[in-house]
């Protein structure tokens, strides 16, 4: 659309973490409940009643989500921390997926930015070469849409949704199901020389996303970088 290039992982989004971790202690499907700072380290409370301990924490969770999470008295010493998140606003936003009979009508690469009423963008996942085995589309509904229906049955979303897909389509659509993100992008970050956000006392925690590198991939990897290596080198200097 604005002639720029747009990248994709071959396997997907998450290939590439996926290989960056094959090394390391990964807990899936782990629900945390809260988080207390302890003598230098983090307690980390989970809803099967374990605790765990880390030396540090990164955050990388919308901010609405994130500081719940830390108990309470703790912001007393990361009050600093959190005036600087507390600006951070997200919109919603709703998402389609939908499996259709036969092929789509979206050309190569795959993706249209439609930005218009209700349709923000549509992407076909075979043709991105994410979904080679089914023919299945993802629709992202714009900000306006989402708002206005936060509330709407799934059936009455995706109607609407479906309707005004009909020019993408081609096939019909066979199976579908509707996701709400309540913090799908940022609309106002942290400040722009603040990728990511850190308190080193009493033990560290770092909070980054695209909250405050910017609300594209490129600003949310951007502030991972940055909060690795602030992580590092707290942790060194411990």
């Amino acid at each position: 659309v604005d002639g720029k290039p747009r990248y994709r992982g071959a396997d997907g989004m998450d290939a590439i973490v996926r290989d960056l971790a094959s090394d390391l202690d990964i807990r899936l499907n782990t629900r945390v409940d809260r988080l207390s700072p302890s003598k230098r380290r983090w307690e980390i409370w989970t809803d099967d009643f374990n605790v765990l301990l880390a030396d540090a924490v990164v955050m990388t969770l919308p901010v609405p989500r994130a500081i719940p999470l830390i108990d309470a008295p703790a912001w007393g010493t990361f009050g600093v921390a959190q005036a600087l998140m507390n600006p951070i606003r997200y919109k919603s936003t709703i998402t389609l997926m939908a499996e259709l009979e036969g092929e789509s009508a979206l050309p190569d690469p795959g993706a249209i930015d439609v930005k218009g009423h209700p349709i923000d963008w549509i992407a076909d996942n075979r043709l991105k070469g994410i979904s080679p085995a089914k023919n299945t589309i993802t629709i992202h509904a714009v900000a306006g849409f989402s708002d206005a229906h936060a509330e709407s049955s799934d059936e009455s979303i995706a109607d609407a949704l479906i309707d005004a897909a009909e020019p993408w389509l081609r096939s019909r659509v066979k199976l579908w199901r509707v996701h709400r993100w309540p913090f799908a992008a940022p609309l106002t970050g942290a400040t722009a020389d603040q990728p990511c956000i850190i308190s080193a006392d009493p033990a560290p925690i770092v909070f980054a996303g695209d909250g405050f590198g910017g609300p594209r991939v490129e600003g949310a990897y951007l502030s991972g970088l940055e909060a690795a290596q602030t992580l590092m080198q707290q942790l060194n200097a411990r």
